[in-house]
């Protein structure tokens, strides 16, 4: 899941767990990166993405199917 840091506009990657957890705690969001964020307005574009959390996503295999 990708969410938007309101204090430097950078688009960090979150695992769906880590997504859960911050939900249920408010404004403890932390990324692939290892980054405690402050989730911004759904509707932010963001100003670009967090390179060490894009390069932490490992691809899934292909099923073949």
């Amino acid at each position: 899941m990708e969410i938007v840091d309101t204090r430097t506009g950078q688009r960090h990657l979150l695992t769906p767990d880590a997504a859960a957890t911050g939900q249920q705690t408010p404004g403890r969001y932390h990324t692939l990166c290892g980054t405690e964020i402050l989730p911004a307005a759904l509707v932010d574009p963001g100003t670009g993405y967090c390179w060490p959390c894009r390069s932490t996503v490992i691809p899934t295999p292909r099923t073949g199917k």
